[in-house]
């Protein structure tokens, strides 16, 4: 069985404070949750990482080394989590886009400089080929995007105005 965060957070805690009661106040919890939880931690880990007096706790070794780590494992999860949140909204990775070669020469100089150079991490790479060998391959997935002529109607293609609206943000990029 798996510690939960909070049991983790809970146990910091009262190693901080070295008092289960003056630890619940602190967490805004119940001194019998903190103690559960506490007692949980301690049947996870088949140890026990306090030894609990009338004037409060003291850690064990087991305790010591077991905070030292946990404020650790605290300090990268929260790591993780800034990764992925700015993940979440940057632009990068590597992406194909099709496109015939005659629209080439009109659309893209005017946003693809822009979004490269404002987004670092994105790596472009360019197919040119026929309108229809680029509908093509965007149908089976072998390019991200294509800017055709005279597309084919497919469920899976964006409108014409919200191609306006997708130029649209480029230019203001």
């Amino acid at each position: 069985m798996t510690p939960s965060f909070s049991d983790i957070t809970y146990f910091i805690e009262v190693a901080s404070t070295l008092n289960i009661t003056r630890a619940a106040g602190r967490l805004g919890v119940t001194q019998p949750t903190l103690s559960a939880a506490i007692k949980r931690l301690e049947a996870t880990l088949g140890i026990d990482l306090l030894v609990r007096s009338k004037s409060g706790v003291q850690l064990t070794k087991a305790g010591i080394e077991f905070v030292t780590k946990s404020r650790q494992l605290l300090l990268n999860w929260d790591q993780i989590k800034a990764d992925v949140l700015n993940t979440r909204d940057a632009i990068c990775g590597e992406y194909i886009i099709g496109c015939h070669p005659s629209v080439a020469l009109y659309s893209l100089s005017g946003f693809l400089p822009g979004l490269i150079s404002v987004n670092r991490e994105l790596s472009i790479k360019l197919v040119h080929d026929l309108s229809r060998k680029i509908t093509e391959k965007v149908i089976n997935f072998e390019a991200d995007f294509g800017i055709v002529i005279n597309p084919i109607k497919h469920p899976g293609h964006l409108s014409p105005k919200l191609l306006k609206i997708a130029c649209f943000l480029c230019s203001i990029l």
